[in-house]
């Protein structure tokens, strides 16, 4: 409810947002907190899945900060990999949990050894399929009441600032404020006045910026991630070009 404390988030990196999501995610916190009472070999075991699970390359716990300029910072990546068996006579057989919008598509590379352009063949076949699967995704979304993901009543301009706004509801939603003071608080312009708006469209308002801020704590956290990672064909890394400032800033 403090203003100051969401202070320069409008300088905070896509993964960054990421990760301030993520940390809010119930599941994440969880298995973060179900590691307290691991050995040390079943520990390191439980972190490998959960960075899976979560596309983290490294896992991170989720108390931690984003980090400063110099700290380890975690690398978002959306993909899961399994390796091939080290033996031709071994076969490795996998259970793989799928949550929705994710696709799991199988690679044989052995065709490569013969000829390397077989790998961008499989490529191309994978991006059709994917590009598929994304619009059947998106006319299955089409008349959910996600498709409602900015509020209309909210008159701040640029994502992050919207991103601000659904960080403070699901804070205040999370320490058990009442709604309608949060609201009040967290968009002033609108719902700050005692003039007003029908008790129900103020709800509704609520509802509506709390459920795209869970959606993005549970499942969306992703796509902030990868709003500035590089093209394919480029293979470079991801750099965080975060300013320095950041590091005063606690999320």
């Amino acid at each position: 409810m403090n203003d100051a404390d969401y202070k320069n988030f409008e300088k905070v990196p896509g993964a960054g947002w990421a990760w301030i999501f993520l940390r809010r995610n119930p599941e994440f916190r969880r298995r973060c907190a179900e590691l307290a009472n691991r050995d040390d070999l079943e520990r390191r075991t439980q972190e490998r899945l959960i960075a899976r699970d979560f596309g983290l390359r490294r896992f991170k716990h989720c108390d931690e900060r984003y980090g400063a300029a110099g700290e380890r910072r975690p690398i978002f990546n959306p993909l899961a990999r399994w390796r091939f068996p080290e033996s031709k006579d071994e076969v490795l057989k996998h259970t793989a949990t799928l949550r929705e919008g994710q696709v799991l598509l199988r690679f044989d590379v052995r065709p490569a050894l013969t000829d390397e352009k077989s790998l961008m063949v499989q490529l191309a076949s994978a991006l059709q399929i994917l590009e598929m699967e994304r619009k059947k995704l998106h006319e299955e979304k089409a008349d959910s009441s996600l498709k409602k993901t900015t509020s209309r009543r909210i008159r701040a301009k640029g994502d992050h600032r919207r991103r601000i706004v659904w960080l403070r509801i699901l804070d205040a939603h999370n320490n058990k404020i009442d709604p309608m003071e949060a609201l009040a608080k967290i968009s002033p312009i609108d719902y700050g006045t005692p003039d007003p708006r029908l008790p129900h469209e103020r709800q509704q308002a609520h509802r509506d910026l709390l459920a795209t801020a869970q959606d993005y704590a549970e499942r969306r956290y992703l796509a902030m991630a990868l709003e500035y990672a590089p093209r394919l064909k480029k293979f470079a890394v991801q750099k965080d070009r975060s300013d320095k400032s950041l590091k005063n800033i606690n999320y």
